[in-house]
């Protein structure tokens, strides 16, 4: 017989082999319910075996395949049979010799014609091999195979997603539970009588996620029965979001990318849409997985803000060290990261914990919701929140939240307490403030709302560590006093004075949202997102606590580089070299004087020219940077549409970008001239080149700016963008993946010499 216990070790094991195959529970969870009913199949024909004889024994009447059938046992030729597949050895091709058995199986009862599933030849036969190991001493006599086979299709619906209720049976597995109960014998009870009931919908919960759902759409919500109503019942104390876990090599619950149109999206967010939006609306959006109220963008902005001065930390002394050995933007900023381990967030991070328990269970749906009475604190949890001696950045904290007019119920329950807010308690109501609805609407976890100071702090490190530590002082951050920086910048002008050193005008502040939204995620399958997959992967996400964020964030960092982050200059210095000496004064002025036809003329004569001279000698010329795209080409006139979406976003505003206009008549011309055989498209890397280059016009045209410098600032705005997706990654990958569900596959891999 099969216990619970054994049960548990049956699918703990099975579930660690899952984990290396890179199969989604659809893909792996059919094969292993097929051998578990092929063992259990052989079982029963094992004991008809013992009271028949072999098929063939006996005197004048032989043993045929028609006794074994009166016995009501499932026909297994030898070939068939579980015992020939573990006699096979890893050399074999066990995929391919199982699915050869099951076909057997079929082909020698019809019943079972299509039933059994033939995909294992896409499973590795060392798992394969461990899963015949794993299931043959099994004991499956009894009702033991019905628990084993409904303990696994519990454990597999529940990767899928299924959070119980009822599940729909395929047709296939209903073939096989008749088979399994032998109804050669009697019959099905059919009662007399008429049903009960009716087949219309009765929703057992509710959750309309705040929406005004109509009238007649709106069901009206019944008790469920029992044992349901119990289950229910206990879901409704449960505070944030449960998700299942599964292999997320290549997969993401937070963002895609379209492989036709090229646009990616971040929680069912178009990146095109994610453009038009601030910083802060973007950043909540990838943490909390939906849009934010004016009040989380406030406090998520405050928490940011309050962690870009790195002064007087080691955050900064690695951050210089690592700048003034050459390192690259990525390796800057990673520097910075390795300073901030879980103990610098510890008390924030248990601070969360804490208002988690005072503020779950009371059922507070929304931060600004307002309380006569604030929940009781424990004397042991005190300390988290509040001190005897006052601490001067817990006091800037609340002074900035009251001059952001932030309306908290966390800040202002942190200000009601005894003695004077801490740094870590006030960080904490702020980030209960940007991710409470999202708890209490079940769309992140508990743990992605611990996280969260943690999350901010890494974000706001960033930033600042783009920064020379000259421009970090004790009260001003790039000369901008610290009182002025928290109570009243928007995120997105902190970053772009981080980023250009200088305030920014309401059109350049549009252009740098812009680019941050464009460069927030290419999918799960870009190297940076998979840097960041993997480190969380490698510290093993079924223990989430063990995941160190910052590594995950330094796993994103160290997968981009000059080719993936950095190749964005390669535009801007196109656009210099065809710029320069033009005497152009202002880019954004549409009445500029310049002839961009003449410039662009000038180039394509040259370009023809390289272009016939590397054909002489059997080799390619360098691709313009900006043109062309491997997915939109071939028709008389090609279109980027995530670069018309842009292009029609600016004129819609009457903003005017006169590179961008530049790169449209030099794919014009390259067709009038001969060179190319249709209009290219202009990409979305010209957008990013011409919007760069936009903002460091006026520096570079009076000398201020060098070739390195702007290559230093277009590297770091492409980190500052994609940081941001790369921790909705972290974050996503943490709830949902497996333990080193990253690896390559060994049959995957291959040598060369």
């Amino acid at each position: 017989m099969v216990t619970g216990d054994v049960e548990k070790r049956l699918w703990a094991a099975a579930d660690q082999l899952w984990a290396n195959t890179g199969l989604k529970p659809s893909e792996f969870s059919t094969p292993v319910l097929g051998l578990i009913f092929l063992r259990y199949a052989e079982k029963k024909y094992a004991q008809a075996e013992d009271k028949l004889g072999p098929v063939g024994s006996g005197g004048r009447r032989k043993i045929s395949k028609a006794d074994y059938e009166a016995e009501g046992v499932i026909f297994l030729p030898p070939e068939a049979r579980f015992s020939h597949l573990l006699s096979l050895t890893e050399g074999d091709n066990i995929g391919k010799a199982i699915n050869e058995a099951m076909k057997a199986v079929e082909d020698e009862n019809a019943d079972l014609k299509g039933a059994l599933p033939r995909t294992y030849t896409q499973i590795e036969n060392s798992v394969l091999v461990e899963l015949l190991k794993l299931l043959a001493p099994v004991d499956l006599t009894g009702d033991a195979f019905g628990k084993v086979y409904e303990y696994f299709l519990g454990n597999f619906a529940m990767a899928e997603g299924q959070k119980g209720g009822v599940f729909y049976t395929p047709e296939a597995i209903v073939k096989l539970i008749v088979e399994i109960i032998e109804p050669y014998h009697g019959r099905i009870y059919d009662p007399d009588y008429a049903p009960q009931g009716s087949l219309s919908l009765k929703p057992w919960i509710a959750n309309d996620q705040g929406l005004q759902i109509p009238a007649n759409l709106n069901l009206s919500v019944e008790t469920a029965p029992e044992p349901y109503a119990a289950q229910l019942a206990s879901l409704d104390t449960q505070v944030g979001a449960l998700f299942p876990r599964q292999p997320m090599k290549d997969t993401s619950g937070a963002s895609a990318m379209d492989p036709k149109t090229q646009i990616a999206s971040l929680h069912g967010v178009s990146v095109l849409d994610v453009a038009k939006r601030p910083m802060d609306q973007v950043i909540g959006l990838a943490l909390t997985r939906g849009a934010v109220t004016e009040d989380e963008a406030a406090a998520l902005t405050l928490a940011i803000a309050s962690h870009v001065n790195l002064q007087g930390t080691p955050a900064l002394t690695a951050v210089e060290a690592a700048r003034e050995s050459g390192s690259a933007p990525n390796l800057i900023l990673s520097a910075a990261l390795t300073m901030k381990g879980p103990k610098s967030v510890q008390a924030s991070r248990q601070a969360v914990r804490v208002l988690i328990e005072l503020f779950g269970q009371a059922g507070i749906a929304s931060p600004k919701e307002a309380r006569v009475a604030f929940p009781d604190m424990d004397t042991e949890w005190a300390p988290l929140f509040s001190q005897e001696t006052e601490d001067a950045s817990a006091k800037s904290l609340v002074t900035a939240a009251t001059e952001r007019g932030l309306k908290s119920i966390f800040v202002d329950y942190v200000s009601s307490l005894p003695g004077h807010p801490t740094k870590a308690g006030v960080l904490a109501a702020l980030s209960a403030t940007v991710g409470w609805r999202s708890l209490m609407r079940k769309r992140i976890s508990r743990q992605s709302l611990i996280n969260l100071p943690w999350m901010l702090d890494l974000l706001g490190t960033q930033i600042g560590a783009a920064v020379p530590a000259a421009e970090h002082g004790s009260e001003t951050f790039r000369g901008v006093a610290m009182d002025r920086m928290l109570g009243h910048l928007s995120l997105s002008e902190i970053a772009f004075d981080a980023l250009v050193g200088e305030e920014a005008r309401p059109e350049d502040l549009l252009a740098f949202q812009v680019l941050l939204g464009l460069l927030i995620t290419n999918g799960p399958g870009a190297i940076s997102a998979q840097g960041a997959k993997g480190a969380v992967s490698a510290d093993g996400p079924a223990t989430p606590d063990r995941v160190q964020l910052n590594k995950a964030m330094v796993g994103f960092l160290t997968h981009t580089g000059f080719a993936h982050g950095g190749n964005g200059f390669e535009g801007i210095a196109f656009l210099a070299e065809r710029f320069k000496g033009s005497g152009l004064k202002d880019p954004g002025d549409a009445q500029h004087g310049l002839s961009l036809t003449e410039i662009a003329d000038s180039f394509v004569q040259q370009y023809a020219a390289e272009k016939k001279a590397a054909k002489a000698v059997g080799s390619n010329v360098t691709a313009v940077p900006g043109i062309n795209h491997p997915v939109f080409k071939n028709k008389p006139v090609n279109l980027d549409p995530r670069e018309a979406f842009i292009r029609d976003f600016f004129a819609e505003r009457d903003e005017t970008n006169i590179f961008l206009d530049f790169y449209h008549i030099l794919v014009e011309r390259l067709f009038e001239l001969g060179v190319t055989r249709n209009v290219f498209c202009v990409n979305i890397d010209a957008v990013i080149a011409a919007a760069l280059f936009k903002l460091f016009w006026p520096r570079y045209r009076d000398g201020k700016i060098s070739d390195a410098e702007m290559e230093t600032a277009a590297f770091t705005i492409f980190l500052f963008g994609r940081m941001t997706g790369c921790a909705a990654e972290i974050d996503d990958h943490l709830n949902r993946g497996r333990n080193m569900d990253t690896r390559t596959a060994a049959s995957a891999c291959h040598f060369v010499s």
